[in-house]
């Protein structure tokens, strides 16, 4: 019966809050005017938009075993939305000519490191940039040098969420116990997560999962329940293409966020109930990491963003 409730709910909130992403279009800039009249909302929304989503899923990993990357693709997508506008009527560079493919390695690694914006010319967002082969081919070369980086310089692989890599036992009994620690850690956590929203920022989000270190996402949009807890949009660096093969059968994904609920102490997707998560976390040093982005805007557009 209480499960049967919380469907109920489910149903009947989702009925009473609309995302962002169903409010209007958003468009990537196609200049450096369109780039500096956007508002924070509006380079939030173009994440709702398949055309803002990046050429290929998260994929790759180090010593060519199939971990991932993740925490640097999710990180790449956000520097890259609040960092470019486009240039569709200008040449587009020859990428065949290895100088112009040495720029274009120091333009990921550029907005990689948040140094300031950039103009990428020839293409008119960031589906179609990076979906070129060479672009791909290079973005996915810096992922991993990135990962690598932080992985043997900075540690962040053994890091876990928290500092230090988790319990294995303490996880499987979160799993199955759910208990009441871990409901107020996870509320916590999604308050912080909605402050983001709230101040119209893109939030990125690392959340534990059962037998991996962890996952990553940007959340683009999320909204308290009237019941209680609250519904997610999720921008997954793992649904980045339209179609994924599997099993030698072509399956169709959404191109719009996905949708998480956190309800009754568990997370719920259309597909079933969770958890989906053992913890979600917000980024840390959000201010920090936006810092860097504002510094950019303001000397690009000579205001404040």
């Amino acid at each position: 019966m209480k499960i049967l409730m919380s469907f109920v709910l489910l149903s009947v909130s989702t009925s009473l809050w609309a995302s962002l992403c169903s409010e209007e279009t958003f468009s990537a800039p196609q200049s450096k005017e369109e780039y500096c009249a956007q508002t924070l909302k509006e380079k939030r929304g173009m994440l709702c938009e398949y055309e803002n989503m990046l050429g290929h899923n998260n994929q790759g990993g180090l010593f060519g075993l199939p971990t991932g990357v993740c925490w640097w693709h999710s990180q790449f997508h956000r520097n890259l939305t609040y960092l470019a506008y486009y240039c569709p009527e200008c040449t587009r560079p020859d990428l065949s000519n290895k100088k112009e493919v040495r720029k274009l390695h120091q333009l990921i690694r550029s907005v990689m490191k948040r140094q300031g914006t950039v103009e990428i010319k020839g293409f008119a967002n960031a589906k179609a940039f990076t979906s070129h082969p060479v672009v791909a081919k290079v973005l996915q070369k810096e992922l991993q040098k990135w990962m690598g980086r932080d992985s043997f310089l900075h540690f962040t692989w053994v890091r876990g969420l928290e500092g230090k890599a988790p319990n294995t036992h303490y996880l499987t009994k979160l799993l199955e116990g759910r208990g009441a620690k871990y409901v107020e850690r996870q509320e916590y956590e999604l308050e912080q997560v909605y402050k983001t929203i709230l101040e119209e920022r893109i939030a990125y989000v690392m959340w534990q999962l059962p037998g991996v270190d962890a996952h990553a996402a940007l959340i683009v949009d999320m909204q308290p329940l009237p019941s209680g807890g609250y519904k997610v949009w999720l921008q997954d660096s793992n649904y980045q293409e339209r179609y994924l093969t599997v099993n030698g059968q072509q399956r169709v994904y959404t191109t719009k966020p996905r949708e998480f609920y956190w309800q009754n102490g568990g997370w719920y997707t259309y597909g079933g109930r969770g958890p989906y998560s053992i913890l979600m976390l917000n980024q840390l040093n959000q201010d920090r990491y936006f810092k860097k982005i504002e510094r950019a805007f303001a000397k690009t557009c000579g205001k404040a963003l």
